[in-house]
């Protein structure tokens, strides 16, 4: 494919992010608050995705100009994404998750006056081992084919960093770290939404909040069955919010352990956050995790945290324990211990919460922002803030927090 000649347009943008579609995954929302933060200061963004499914739409800023590429999957979208590349000449490309990685550069081709920044959400090595399929195995070959010739490679963690080099064999430092981010002030708002709930009310009943997509890789089943042994001392009560094709199955098991008076699943929420904030506890039980935004999101509430010491975010957050309890992956026993504890240990709990508390401030958006813009320029792109205060009084602020 030979390089085109071409010039930049006159509304040329600073910016393109891209992610598949506006489905309420962490990913995605984390993609929608950089884009927004972004064109808040000043900067042109184009936010582009397959097709416009999801719920995430809603939390756009009407700054960023969206682009719907109307394909169902990635595969499709080889022709226009070359055609907006080529037409729209975005300075710079920052594209999200593997497959849309991938799409990228094979989009770009040979057009090198194209920067693009390539940003892994999942920790590969770990992903790699879980899921064996062949299409997993075929994007992986892919991306040890089109990772390398990025302007700038990307993770949400070090552990995803590092697992990307690993899997890549990549030179150590090739992938920096590009933390999902959170509004702390918007958070505070939305977790003080009124909600009319029974069981928040309810003193008599601890209860346990989990946040994700109903699918295997989240470990609902394990904590169905920790929550299960809780209840021999604890009447504990639990509510997972998400949607996934797991359903059925959870549903199934909730019964089996005689736990459907005392389970939710009340599926997708747009604001989980009031019942995230009266939780007496959010437990995390994935098997794998690039970052954990929902961590951030529970930490900045003020909700105790039990989670599972997987790859790669989780122990990262949370300071090795010190902001919230770490368990073995797939340990019931344990899970349902540290979940006891965290519930009957007084002096343990606000420990806990101020210690997450602090920690969340190094991950607000602005710090995340003025991070990104660092890497911007280390992929080539020199990023022109129009409020260059926020970034000139506070530049490296957080840089060792980051990564």
């Amino acid at each position: 494919m030979r390089q085109e000649a071409i010039s930049p347009p006159p509304d040329q943008p600073d910016l393109a992010f891209f992610i598949p579609s506006y489905r309420a995954g962490g990913a995605e929302q984390a993609v929608i608050r950089l884009a927004n933060w972004c064109s808040q200061q000043g900067l042109r963004v184009d936010l582009l995705v397959l097709n416009d499914d999801g719920p995430l739409g809603a939390r756009i800023d009407p700054s960023v100009n969206q682009i719907n590429l109307k394909r169902r999957r990635a595969a499709f979208a080889l022709l226009p994404l070359r055609r907006y590349m080529l037409k729209v000449m975005p300075r710079l490309l920052v594209s999200n998750m593997s497959h849309l990685n991938v799409l990228s550069v094979l989009a770009r081709g040979t057009q090198t006056d194209i920067h693009i920044m390539l940003v892994e959400h999942r920790d590969v090595v770990a992903r790699a081992a879980i899921e064996t399929s062949c299409k997993e195995r075929f994007i992986l070959k892919l991306m040890h084919w089109t990772y390398p010739s990025a302007n700038g490679l990307a993770a949400v963690s070090r552990g995803a960093a590092r697992s990307l080099e690993s899997a890549l064999e990549l030179a150590p430092g090739r992938v920096s770290v590009l933390p999902n981010g959170v509004d702390l002030d918007q958070l505070k708002q939305d977790a003080a939404v009124p909600i009319s709930h029974p069981w928040l009310k309810d003193e008599d009943h601890p209860l346990l909040i989990s946040v994700g997509r109903l699918v295997e890789l989240k470990g609902f089943a394990d904590l169905l069955r920790a929550v299960a042994r809780l209840r021999e001392e604890y009447d504990a009560r639990l509510i997972i919010i998400g949607e996934g094709p797991q359903r059925a199955a959870l549903e199934a098991l909730r019964d089996t352990l005689d736990l459907e008076e005392v389970v939710e699943l009340p599926g997708y929420l747009p604001n989980p956050l009031p019942l995230v904030a009266g939780a007496d506890l959010f437990v995390l039980s994935s098997q794998t995790e690039g970052q954990g935004i929902v961590l951030l999101e529970a930490m900045a509430a003020g909700t105790p945290i039990v989670a599972t010491d997987c790859p790669s975010g989780p122990r990262e957050l949370l300071l090795d324990g010190k902001a919230g309890q770490l368990v073995p992956v797939g340990d019931v026993d344990m899970m349902a211990e540290s979940m006891r504890k965290v519930l009957s240990d007084a002096a343990l709990r606000p420990e806990l919460i101020g210690s997450a508390r602090a920690r969340v401030r190094a991950f607000d958006l602005d710090a995340v922002g003025r991070r990104f813009i660092q890497l911007g320029l280390k992929a080539g792109v020199a990023l022109d803030l129009a409020q260059k205060s926020l970034f000139m009084n506070h530049e490296g602020d957080g840089k060792d927090e980051l990564g």
